[in-house]
């Protein structure tokens, strides 16, 4: 009976949990943000940024827009973008974290009903292969392709053990 009535509260105490839906997507379902998308070799997307600074040439596609983008940080995974964060000015369309993941869904799709919002200042989604974050106190959007970042930490893992074999 006690663990009915615990379970009775856990649910009424937490309605927020139920309403938010699950985030299907893919890093295929995923649309380039500012010209990038996870998964892309090293040398595609040096060749697109080489392109955007150098307009000697046309981009492949369509033209880059970095408007309101200080910084890009990424990281890759044997030669495929498996991280990257954009920095935003302060002069974006959004002013708080619901209203950057509002524009999140109108621009790139990234569903707003899939966010958990993690007090009044961050989020964070969990997709099928990748996890997005987003802060409005540092202007972020963070997308992490989980998969490798899951093989990375296992490679990692092995790198002690393979040392090891080798000394013995």
């Amino acid at each position: 009976m006690r663990s009915i009535f615990a379970i009775l509260l856990l649910l009424i105490g937490s309605p927020g949990i139920y309403a938010q839906s699950v985030c299907d997507l893919t890093t295929a379902d995923l649309p380039a943000i500012h010209g990038v998308r996870l998964g892309t070799t090293r040398k595609d997307f040096d060749f697109v940024y080489a392109s955007s600074s150098d307009k000697t040439e046309p981009l492949t596609s369509t033209e880059l827009d970095l408007s309101h983008v200080e910084e890009i940080w990424t990281g890759f995974y044997h030669d495929r973008l498996a991280r990257v964060e954009f920095d935003y000015d302060r002069e974006t369309d959004w002013k708080n974290v619901r209203q950057f993941a509002e524009h999140l869904d109108r621009k790139v799709k990234l569903p707003y009903d899939s966010w958990v919002f993690v007090g009044n200042t961050e989020a964070v989604m969990e997709c099928r292969d990748f996890r997005a974050s987003i802060s409005s106190v540092r202007n972020t959007l963070s997308l992490t392709d989980t998969l490798a970042k899951t093989a990375a930490e296992q490679e990692a893992r092995r790198l002690p053990e393979m040392t090891r074999q080798r000394i013995h």
